[in-house]
């Protein structure tokens, strides 16, 4: 099966309906596709989490596994649409991303295309729990797909979920082929709670290039994954990465200075340190049904991962300068790379630095939010 049998892929109940167990695709050597489990959010990092329960402290149900995530979906129609058309998708290209003419650029060049969507994504959209963190932990429910959309239509971005499936239903619109690959982050204690991009048949058939706006770092290109063991080095912003294969896995990584003290995640090669920042199963292809159920479970649940739930943080771009609030610290860095760094003294502080580099967070949910998470000044 070649890679559009994915929409197959998508509409699949396994036997008996409703996702009795867990299927993803594996792509071998000779480009066959065989059903293996999907790492979904089973396995710990580390030991020191293994005592962590099958509940969360409000007592909701978080499946150990993604055979239980399935078994717990009710779907009965797997093929969830996002609810975002043509005229929508064209409407926030010309007026949000600024591309002009998208549809005839889409046409004479998708490469070229893309890249202006992927760094107009990551320019646009700020990583975000101000929304969520602006709830009572109680109350704190992943948002449905035109909730997803609205938060993307108001710049307010969000998680990786909510800003990489506004992504690919976009693409899809403009005649890309997509699908959704689970990711793993480096802070994070479960693995595959990311929900990564991949773009296929971009370049030549076959091919297959990772498109990234839902991180904390910026990725304004696709990114090939034609190369054997490392990729190209790149630099986007004040980032430079560069990709690493390891075993089933792509690792995407950024440059450390060599005189970084940071060991954890952290590799040298070629004489220079390269810090882990994310690893994309890209074999993996996931049902977006799976994706939605998934993201349900994940994004409201403190122990799965508490550094959403944590302090308070937007990670994006106001203009051309890179600003980064988390609780109390602000650090921004501008257009030549340089940066400072404060710390916010007072509430009235924190909430005019929200106004002046992300005004479309309403005071009324930045006031909510910081109220929330943070306890003394």
């Amino acid at each position: 099966m070649n890679l559009c049998g994915l929409r197959m892929i998508e509409r699949l109940r396994v036997l008996q309906g409703h996702f009795k167990s867990a299927i993803d695709v594996r792509i071998t050597a000779a480009g066959q596709r065989v059903p293996r489990p999907f790492p979904g959010i089973t396995s710990l990092r580390c030991a020191q989490h293994s005592q962590l329960s099958n509940s969360d402290s409000h007592n909701r149900t978080i499946p150990v596994s993604a055979h239980d995530l399935a078994r717990s979906a009710d779907i009965s129609e797997v093929d969830v649409p996002y609810p975002l058309t043509k005229s929508e998708a064209i409407h926030f290209l010309e007026k949000v991303l600024k591309v002009p003419n998208p549809v005839k650029l889409c046409q004479e060049n998708k490469i070229s295309f893309l890249k202006k969507v992927t760094e107009g994504m990551n320019r646009a959209l700020p990583f975000s729990n101000v929304v969520l963190l602006g709830r009572d932990r109680d109350l704190r429910v992943a948002p449905s797909l035109e909730e997803c959309k609205q938060e993307v239509k108001a710049l307010r971005g969000g998680s990786c979920f909510i800003v990489n499936t506004f992504n690919k239903a976009l693409l899809e619109l403009m005649g890309f082929r997509c699908h959704h690959v689970p990711g793993n982050d480096s802070d994070s204690i479960y693995n595959g709670t990311h929900v990564g991009l991949i773009v296929v048949d971009l370049r030549y058939p076959g091919s297959r290039d990772i498109v990234e706006a839902g991180t904390t770092k910026p990725l304004f290109d696709a990114i090939p994954l034609d190369f054997k063991d490392e990729s190209p080095e790149y630099q986007f912003g004040h980032v430079r990465s560069k990709f690493f294969r390891e075993e089933q896995r792509v690792c995407w990584c950024k440059e450390i200075e060599k005189d970084s003290q940071k060991t954890r995640n952290v590799m040298i090669k070629g004489g220079k340190k390269w810090e882990k920042l994310m690893e994309y199963e890209v074999d993996v292809l996931v049902p977006f049904p799976m994706m939605v159920k998934m993201h349900s479970v994940v994004w409201p649940s403190a122990k799965i991962i508490p550094e959403i739930h944590g302090d308070v943080m937007v990670v994006g771009y106001s203009g051309s300068d890179f600003v980064k609030i988390r609780g109390k610290y602000v650090s921004i860095i501008d257009e030549h790379l340089r940066e400072c760094s404060k710390v916010s003294k007072t509430k009235e502080e924190l909430i005019a630095v929200f106004q002046e580099y992300f005004p479309q967070f309403t005071k009324e949910m930045v006031v909510s939010a910081i109220d929330n998470n943070i306890q003394s000044w």
